[in-house]
């Protein structure tokens, strides 16, 4: 998928993240697409582990 890479901060992808690079994202119409895909996905992903 053009404009989209994995996310990445110490060198090694991180599993279930990317980035959508700036021209990804430029209408309003292209970010409500990726805006709204991340809360389709919100309510399958597992919970993070509560830290004591």
């Amino acid at each position: 998928m053009d404009n989209v890479i994995p996310m990445e901060f110490t060198g090694k992808p991180m599993d279930g993240f990317i980035f959508v690079t700036e021209s990804g994202h430029k209408s309003a119409k292209e970010l409500a697409y990726w805006l709204q895909l991340c809360l389709n996905f919100n309510p399958l992903a597992k919970a993070s582990k509560k830290r004591k």
